[in-house]
């Protein structure tokens, strides 16, 4: 296999996670430009997030037709370009209107980046999967720590963003150098009347349970990242860096917990070992929000939550991918990815109102501790059908 046979989109899906992860760090300065009130900050966050949960079905539809390298190529083109234009944004509304254009091409980027993996790694799907899973950990690292540091040297937050965009400009011109000669997918034109429709997709038992139990393990993750920051900033004292940092080695670590878990899979009884990572992680999440802790212990406690938390999202995926024939990986990952954005579109805004009303310690409960419980019991009725 070429080097670069993954190196396009492993960068960019590198690249979306720093972004992803940034936007919570980022948050308490963006409110301060734009003087938003915390709904308003969850109201952008969700609509960021709505734009994503559309495309990525159209993208899991463009996978299957025009092939993972001309998908990746669109959306990680116009995930950059929202990126560059946040230094134009005025108000809330066009920041919110350029969010919305970054999460259009994240929409039609991620199901690209999946099912290139996995078709490129179909005998050991699970392993791939989550290391594609664990340079999203990476990137959720570097993200925070990165812009951490830049906030706190006192420069102004879009510069960060604008990293990240020539960061995506590169993986793309990579991809476009390399597709003449890189075939991952299916060819242009190729008939794919084989190739289930979403709706025959939700008739799926296996599906239908990985469609909630990823919406439910999703808006956990989400709202987590999303609002831990704010949270470390006024119930714990940390300062900005600080947080960064703490988020950062969360997904280090977590990433770390992807690739042994998708490792795992396989050896293991797939839907048992989702289960009880999902309970495991609910349990360990618990002493981050209620209890008072150093810088130090923080960093301890957020390590083991995201070793436990992170392979969610890749086993999810692989079960998805393991319970279709291979002319419908696309749309499978597709919509259950979509699934996960759908839940993140409404959290952060619900939680939002929730801190208004009972306090970040209340909200973070709801929308985190409480899903992560539902998606263990969810995903435990899953049962394999066609062998990875």
């Amino acid at each position: 296999m070429h080097p670069a046979y993954l190196a396009a989109p492993l960068v960019g899906y590198l690249v979306y996670a720093m972004f992803r992860f940034s936007l919570g760090v980022a948050l308490p300065q963006i409110q301060a430009a734009y003087t938003m009130s915390d709904a308003e900050a969850g109201l952008m966050v969700s609509v960021g997030s709505i734009s994503i949960t559309v495309f990525i079905l159209y993208g899991g539809y463009l996978t299957d037709r025009l092939g993972v390298s001309s998908s990746f190529l669109l959306g990680v083109i116009l995930f950059s370009l929202g990126l560059v234009l946040f230094a134009f944004a005025w108000d809330f509304w066009t920041l919110t209107v350029f969010l919305f254009l970054a999460g259009v091409g994240s929409g039609i980027l991620i199901p690209a980046v999946y099912s290139w993996v996995g078709e490129a790694s179909a005998s050991h799907r699970g392993l791939g999967i989550g290391v594609t899973n664990a340079f999203f950990g990476v990137g959720g690292f570097l993200g925070s720590w990165l812009t951490g540091v830049l906030l706190k040297a006192g420069y102004y937050w879009v510069l960060p963003f604008h990293i990240f965009a020539v960061m995506g400009f590169i993986s793309a011109m990579v991809c476009l150098a390399l597709r003449n000669r890189l075939r991952v997918g299916r060819k242009n034109g190729e008939d794919l009347k084989g190739s289930l429709g979403y709706i025959s997709l939700l008739r799926s038992r296996n599906l239908l349970l990985l469609f909630f139990g990823m919406l439910a393990s999703n808006v956990a993750y989400f709202n987590f990242i999303v609002w831990v920051p704010s949270f470390l900033l006024r119930l714990q004292d940390f300062s900005i860096a600080e947080s960064g940092v703490t988020l950062a080695v969360f997904s280090l670590v977590g990433s770390g917990g992807a690739v042994c878990f998708g490792y795992l899979y396989g050896r293991v009884k797939r839907n048992l070992l989702a289960s009880a990572l999902g309970f495991a992680s609910a349990l360990t999440m618990l002493p981050i929000v209620v209890l008072g802790y150093s810088v130090v212990e923080g960093i301890l406690l957020f390590a083991v939550f995201g070793f436990f938390l992170y392979p969610y999202w890749n086993l999810q995926i692989t079960m998805a991918q393991e319970s279709v024939g291979e002319e419908s990986v696309g749309r499978a990952t597709g919509l259950v990815q979509s699934a996960g954005l759908l839940s993140s579109v409404a959290g952060p805004f619900l939680a939002g109102l929730i801190i208004e009303q009972a306090g970040m310690v209340m909200a973070l409960l709801a929308t985190v501790f409480l899903p992560l419980m539902a998606y263990g019991v969810i995903v435990s009725a899953w049962r394999p059908t066609v062998k990875g």
